[in-house]
């Protein structure tokens, strides 16, 4: 299939979905898949309009809802915008953060490249952070070169998800790319 035929395609899906939505009753579930799916394909202008609009419908967010938004602004880089709608649902919408939540943000920060500020913002998690917050640290790690921050990494991730070959070939190909071989070794070893 074409690129241009699987856009067109897209796009009248997208107006099929917006119509859609219109149609039916709007609840905090319909809204909140909209935003994803919008978050998931890059829309997050998109997926931002269709937030403030079902602010103003008086429907009220809840946790997956900023999930979505937070995700959306990880995937196109939008930093400040992704820390806009984590203070949002923390300080208006009083909404406790989970894990997944506090994994999302790490992962905006770190594939935007603000690796200090990702792994500050894990040092001051209420919770005990998860592997997926340390892998979306590593990753950050990986895409901006860190060697730096991959040995903390690294050490939690392990003691989590030991057994998760998809953390070890990622941790063995950074150190292969920073040509630390006997680290290298150790994590191939694993696999």
């Amino acid at each position: 299939m074409k690129i241009s035929t699987a856009k067109q395609l897209f796009l009248t899906c997208m107006q099929y979905c917006q119509t859609a939505v219109l149609d039916i009753e709007r609840t905090v579930v319909s809204w909140s898949a909209m935003i994803s799916g919008y978050g998931m394909h890059g829309h997050v202008d998109n997926a931002t309009s269709l937030f403030n609009e079902m602010m103003d419908s008086g429907t009220k967010p809840d946790g997956v809802t900023f999930m979505s938004l937070l995700a959306a602004c990880s995937h196109t880089g939008k930093v400040e915008q992704g820390q806009h709608y984590f203070d949002k649902m923390t300080k208006e919408f009083r909404i406790v953060p989970c894990s997944d939540h506090y994994a999302c943000m790490i992962d905006l920060l770190s594939r935007a490249g603000h690796l200090d500020r990702a792994y500050a913002f894990i040092r001051k998690m209420p919770m005990e952070p998860t592997a997926s917050t340390w892998g979306a640290l590593l990753a950050g790690c990986h895409i901006h070169g860190r060697i730096d921050l991959v040995d903390i990494c690294r050490e939690n991730i392990l003691n989590f998800e030991p057994w998760n070959s998809g953390y070890c070939v990622q941790l063995a190909n950074l150190y292969a790319n920073e040509r630390e071989w006997d680290q290298f070794g150790k994590i191939r070893s694993t696999i």
